[in-house]
């Protein structure tokens, strides 16, 4: 079991806003990236799509963390 943290009003405060900030502006992006990158064909030879995919599983791990 994880320990207990306590946070003040502005870290918690910090924290609310980054968590918007990646589900409001930054999975925004990945969605717009991953559709660009879908467009130019072959999945399987895509760098654009595959660097997508990896920040989107970094977002969507920093999100889970929040």
């Amino acid at each position: 079991m994880a320990a207990e943290q306590k946070y003040t009003k502005e870290g918690f405060k910090k924290l609310q806003d980054e968590y918007d900030y990646l589900t409001k502006v930054r999975m925004e992006e990945i969605k717009v990236a991953l559709a660009e990158a879908r467009s130019f064909g072959d999945l399987s030879e895509n760098a654009e799509y595959d660097e997508a995919k990896n920040e989107q599983a970094e977002i969507e791990a920093r999100m889970k963390a929040l």
